[in-house]
């Protein structure tokens, strides 16, 4: 689960169809850093989700560390539409079955990483295990 930083101020600095070009840019991010058996997806608002089928936690990390670094090192369209604005997400990493065997649980530990990474400074990935 990816979730862009400071999505907000970015939409409210440059507008909505700024933000609008923006998600499209981390959409085709997740489309570039995907395998052809991977689903990304956006999941809401500004939030992306990576269904990873047979891989395991350190290739989930891997990928996860591709898509934030393919974020952090693009630019995105500024008032003018220039590509001048920066823009990083937080990612969590959840594992099936390390972290549950319904997809509810999942969401939930991924979401929890997600947190995490935002607590711990933003543009970051992290995992937080299950009990």
């Amino acid at each position: 689960m990816a979730d862009i930083d400071d999505y907000k101020r970015y939409n409210d600095t440059y507008g909505h169809l700024m933000g609008d070009r923006a998600l499209r840019i981390i959409g085709a991010c997740l489309r570039r850093v995907a395998r052809s058996i991977d689903t990304p997806a956006r999941y809401g608002g500004e939030e992306f989700s990576m269904l990873l089928p047979d891989t395991g936690l350190d290739g989930a990390l891997a990928l996860a560390e591709r898509v934030r670094f393919d974020v952090d090192s693009e630019v995105f369209p500024a008032h003018d539409g220039a590509l001048t604005a920066k823009l990083t997400v937080s990612v969590g990493v959840a594992t099936f079955p390390a972290d549950g065997r319904e997809i509810d649980h999942l969401i939930q530990y991924a979401d929890r990483g997600l947190y995490q990474a935002k607590r711990m400074g933003k543009n970051r990935v992290e995992r937080v295990r299950s009990a």
